[in-house]
């Protein structure tokens, strides 16, 4: 007991709680400092905890220093009331027990001399102890630099891939399937868990699915063929890609095994090797995290920007089944099946509401097949909800996707993926989708500028590719447009967007027997009832109607709409198909039969079942004002107009206002005011930049209105093929346009021109059924009269 006084007396008088707390406390500090300096400088995750390990070896060090120096440095003489442990002792450095003490201060007196510190004193000082906590510091700050001086100049088994040139920043990388020995389905699982967070980096940049999908197709191999290392490795050697990724999960008693590897294409060298454990299913996702980013690492990413994104348990689900059925739903989607995609991303939502990135897919398949805008608009307001979720990248593309659908902001998309293209300059998405907002801004010369971006990389898409072909084709730049679609088709020669953009081409060159034998093959191989389905149908009535085949084309479009009716897709039914009708009736055959023809399609697909603020809805309103049923089209029109608030009126909702008051005015005879609403619509709202779809109504209204020289130009707009997404559904306006130009030009004198366009309306529909029949007679009698001509 009296050595636990004794123990309990001195801790107090040499102050070593004090000692304690201050040495915590400023430990605390260096570790918040040292955490800091990791996050920012980007330095290796090991650096607190080596700074950790320091610190508590130089605890002991500085609780010996306290006690053999009694204290803090200038602290209080000591306190010797209490006797020492043994009974007799003296305390250390005191007088010795029976030695004579000193008295007075006369002339034969001296002072004791200062005790000379024992060796143990020497070696515990407190300089020491600062010096020795500087020195561990010191050594853990040139362990860190150190190691970044290796890694970012490639030296030794830590120095990066990109410097030591295996392969450049920015390179396509082929991700092979991982594989799964066990057979428990975890190697695709694990392979789209990775595949999503390496999208976060800005040194790997992974060859997408659609590439894979290609490439499988050009070495004769089905695409759902496995996409083994050995396969993948051979896809890098065709193409000249330097590296693979491949992998392994394994089971090891309850848990997994993750290994990876990057592996050289030409050599098959393995440049790196990854090994992680995994506990169990619940830190699957965890593991996957992991393995990420030491791939990213080693691969030259700083830790900086790594550690910037979010994590991959986060950016996903917590769900291992969700994210078991989203993998086969974006291979599904990748496919082109996008319809079997739908009910596994519905099921992964179901398992996981929170699931951020299964929220965007759903969102993106519902506006491509245009199904259900409300539930597309709810599925990308979800979405943005939880963007946090989601990678930085995809956080981007969610919050661009939800102003653009939502907002109906396409200036505020476009600068939301400009903000993800600051970061990833070579995003597919992004730049593909920043075209696409310019081009619904009528901005078509910009949209070249990142379609060919897009274009220029090893990993491009179908879809973008598409695109640029388009816009090439539309501002004039028609042999280059002919040049990429070869690029497409030579990359993608299986592909539904490449026959589709082809049969683009050939009708806007007019070679309409060539477009029509080429969407038979695409309907032929298209996923039924989905929007290859029913569109490619009604681009190859467009071809019958470009030749003169109505009754054909009319078969075609009951087979686009019995087809759209079946799957109840209502909004590509009226997107499509019943437009087309009604505008081939209205064109050919007066405005009473297209009110029939339309009263007729409202009983096969009732517009009343149209999602009511969607685009189809005043669609139908639109048709029906064209037509001259004014109660319908209004009522129709009041009610999609009264879904939205005041806020949610944006560019796209002012456009489909204005359109709706330009075709009522147009189909009440009011020619001034359907003209005013035109200009409008095409000069302001939505400038028509190289295409306006319109422009045979347009036309017509400025003819009837008195303003003939505008009527021409929009005439001769009309024929000049330049409209070559929609020029196969408005085809069925040119007999009109044809009549009316040949009709002015006779008016004015004109013969030789009023001979030319009879004759050319002849040649296109002579052989021409149902009412064309009527116009060629027409043509012919003006030809025979004399009235297109003199001698």
């Amino acid at each position: 007991m009296r050595k636990l006084k004794w123990l309990i007396h001195e801790v107090h008088r040499r102050s070593l709680w004090q000692v304690l707390a201050i040495f915590l406390g400023a430990s605390w500090a260096v570790l918040e400092f040292v955490a800091f300096l990791t996050e920012r400088a980007g330095l290796p995750d090991w650096t607190p905890s080596m700074a950790l390990v320091f610190l508590a070896l130089g605890l002991p060090m500085v609780m010996a220093t306290a006690f053999v120096q009694e204290g803090l440095p200038g602290g209080d003489e000591r306190d010797a009331s209490l006797p020492g442990p043994d009974a007799g002792s003296s305390p250390a450095g005191g007088p010795l027990a029976g030695a004579p003490a000193s008295h007075g201060s006369g002339p034969h007196s001296h002072q004791p001399s200062a005790p000379q510190p024992s060796l143990i004193q020497q070696l515990f000082t407190w300089r020491k102890a600062l010096l020795g906590g500087v020195g561990a510091l010191s050594l853990v700050a040139l362990a860190a630099v150190g190691y970044l001086v290796m890694w970012s100049t490639g030296i030794g088994p830590v120095g990066n891939l990109v410097a030591q040139g295996v392969f450049e920043k920015g390179e396509s990388v082929v991700l092979a399937e991982f594989g799964d020995p066990s057979g428990t389905g975890m190697g695709r699982v694990v392979t789209e868990a990775l595949r999503v967070d390496l999208q976060e980096s800005n040194i790997i940049q992974l060859a997408p699915p659609t590439y894979i999908t290609a490439g499988l197709a050009r070495m004769g191999l089905p695409p759902d063929a496995p996409f083994t290392a050995q396969t993948a490795r051979e896809l890098a050697l065709r193409d000249g890609l330097k590296a693979v990724i491949q992998g392994e999960v394994s089971s090891v008693g309850s848990g997994y095994l993750l290994t990876a590897s990057v592996v050289a294409t030409e050599s098959g060298d393995i440049l790196r090797a990854f090994r992680v454990p995994v506990a169990g299913e619940d830190d699957l996702l965890g593991g996957i995290d992991r393995l990420s980013r030491e791939i990213r690492e080693k691969s030259g990413e700083s830790l900086r920007s790594i550690r910037q994104g979010v994590g991959l348990a986060e950016a996903t689900t917590a769900s291992l089944d969700a994210l078991r059925l989203y993998t086969d739903a974006v291979r599904a989607f990748d496919e082109g099946r996008p319809m079997e995609a739908l009910p596994l991303l519905e099921e992964a939502l179901e398992r996981d509401p929170e699931f951020a990135m299964a929220w965007r897919k759903l969102a993106v398949i519902l506006s491509n097949e245009s199904i259900d805008p409300d539930r597309m608009r709810h599925a990308s307001i979800q979405a943005y909800s939880l963007r946090r979720r989601l990678t930085e990248r995809e956080a981007g593309l969610a919050e661009a996707w939800y102003l653009s659908t939502v907002e109906d902001n396409p200036e505020g998309a476009i600068d939301a993926y400009r903000r993800v293209l600051d970061r990833y300059p070579d995003d597919r998405t992004a730049l593909n989708n920043t075209a696409v907002r310019l081009l619904v801004l009528g901005r078509w010369t910009e949209s070249e500028e990142p379609l060919l971006r897009v274009a220029a990389r090893t990993s491009r898409s179908a879809s973008g590719l598409s695109n640029l072909v388009q816009v090439l084709w539309n501002v004039g730049k028609r042999d280059e447009a002919w040049a990429w679609q070869d690029t497409l088709e030579a990359q993608y020669p299986e592909a539904l967007t490449a026959r589709r953009s082809r049969v683009w081409l050939l009708a806007g060159e007019g070679k309409w027997e060539d477009a029509h034998d080429v969407a038979e093959g695409l309907w032929r191989d298209s996923p039924p009832g989905g929007i290859y389905d029913i569109m490619t149908m009604t681009e190859i009535a467009g071809a019958d109607l470009a030749r003169g085949r109505f009754a054909e084309a009319m078969g075609h479009l009951d087979a686009a709409k019995r087809n759209a009716v079946e799957f109840g897709a209502w909004e590509l039914f009226w997107w499509v198909p019943a437009q087309q009708q009604v505008w081939a009736a209205l064109a050919l055959e007066g405005p009473e039969r297209a009110r029939q023809t339309l009263r007729s399609l409202d009983r096969q697909a009732p517009v009343d079942s149209l999602a009511r603020r969607g685009p189809r809805r005043v669609d139908a309103a639109a048709l029906a004002a064209q037509v001259g049923d004014t109660d319908w089209g209004r009522r129709l029109f009041d009610e999609w107009e009264g879904a939205f608030e005041a806020s949610e009126r944006g560019r796209a909702f002012r456009a489909a206002r204005e359109r709706h008051l330009a075709l009522e005015a147009w189909g009440r005879g009011d020619w001034s005011a359907a003209v005013a609403s035109f200009e409008r619509l095409f000069r302001e709202i939505t400038p028509c930049g190289a295409m306006c779809v319109q422009t045979a109504e347009w036309g017509i209204a400025l003819e009837e209105a008195g303003r003939i020289d505008e009527a021409m130009e929009k005439y001769r707009w009309h024929l000049a093929d330049t409209q070559l997404l929609w020029h196969s559904f408005r085809v069925a306006w040119t007999p009109t346009v044809l009549e009316r130009m040949a009709r002015i030009h006779a008016s004015r004198g004109e013969f030789a021109e009023a001979r030319a366009l009879d004759e050319r309306l002849v040649e296109l529909f002579g052989d021409g059924d149902g009412p064309f029949v009527g116009f060629v007679e027409r043509a012919n009698e003006r030809l025979g009269a004399g009235m297109a001509g003199g001698s």
